[in-house]
């Protein structure tokens, strides 16, 4: 097996009863820094990544062949997001903010650099005229896409890790470490707090490592020391609590129908797990000390693609992968 991830299912086989499996499809070489950031397009066809060193490249999702290519030297990226019909995507990171055609492969916009911010979370409105933008000061800020106007919108207690328009951009819903909160998009007023982990909403919970909102924004999956938890927004309720992990879990997502959730921890494994159940599905483990720093879900929960970093022990990187696997029913 060519790729770094070197997932081998033979060492961490999925549960005798589970009809799933994971598999590698193919690697996307070419990144050369900690790869912070993945996304599917909505349509599953194309897969955009970004590293530290400012550079995204945008793949095809079925064969692997890289579509474009973007570099800002100079420049660390953090996050990358597709605007919902596909047709934009969004690349944030050290005091940058650039929106790009994912199609001609091709920069769009891209906005004056912003001096001590680094952005950590973004999200395109529906009719492409704001960018959300959560930093690492905490606060939610709107960008209009037309004027290059940046405004505070909100504030956090913690940098933001996700963010999400919905109900045809009148409602925002943000998230942190501790918080996640849903705001009229129009005046900024808070309109429910949903998780508050100080208050207790999240029973055993005191600090998400990672957040994700669910592709439709009604449920949010957490990481939390070892384990996992996935909140309904719509229900406020505690819908399941995964464990099985042996360290800490740090990156975390929910497939579109929010039935199964992906999850990898620094213990070296990457799990598939029924949200309804809380079983665990399917599994794979790393032979290597790589770790995981990037993971996306395709809308149809059947792909997902990973990256994985392997450091010295002085920290400095050794090597990095990315890679394409699927989720298999088998049958």
């Amino acid at each position: 097996m060519k790729t770094l991830l070197l997932l081998m299912l033979t060492l961490f086989a999925p549960p005798r009863s589970s009809i799933f499996s994971i598999g590698e499809l193919f690697e996307l070489p070419g990144h050369q820094a900690v790869i912070t950031d993945t996304a599917f397009s909505p349509d599953g066809q194309t897969v955009l990544s970004c590293d530290v060193n400012g550079n995204a490249f945008l793949w095809d999702a079925q064969t692997g062949a890289r579509k474009g290519a973007l570099a800002e030297p100079g420049v660390s990226f953090n996050r990358v997001a597709f605007s919902r019909d596909g047709k934009l995507a969004a690349v944030v990171g050290k005091g940058f903010v650039g929106l790009l055609d994912p199609k001609a492969g091709a920069w769009v916009k891209k906005f004056p650099p912003v001096d001590g911010v680094v952005f950590t979370a973004v999200a395109i409105a529906d009719d492409a005229s704001l960018l959300a933008l959560g930093g690492s000061d905490a606060y939610v800020r709107f960008l209009d896409v037309a004027t290059g106007e940046l405004r505070d919108f909100a504030q956090h207690e913690w940098p933001l890790q996700d963010v999400k328009f919905l109900e045809g951009d009148r409602l925002l819903l943000s998230g942190d470490p501790t918080s996640v909160v849903l705001w009229n998009a129009a005046t900024g007023a808070e309109v429910r707090r949903y998780v508050d982990t100080a208050a207790g909403t999240l029973p055993g919970v005191f600090w998400m490592t990672r957040v994700a909102f669910s592709d439709d924004g009604t449920s949010v999956i957490a990481s939390s020391g070892n384990d996992a938890v996935v909140f309904n927004l719509a229900t406020q309720e505690l819908t399941q609590r995964l464990v099985g992990h042996e360290d800490e879990v740090v990156q975390v997502r929910l497939t579109g129908d929010r039935k199964e959730a992906i999850t990898a921890s620094r213990d070296h494994t990457t799990r598939f797990w029924s949200v309804d159940s809380g079983q665990e599905l399917a599994s794979a483990a790393s032979l290597d000390l790589s770790f995981a720093s990037a993971l996306s879900v395709s809308p149809r929960g059947d792909r997902f693609v990973f990256a994985s970093e392997e450091l010295d022990i002085f920290g400095g990187l050794m090597r990095t992968a990315l890679g394409v696997w699927t989720i298999k029913r088998n049958q």
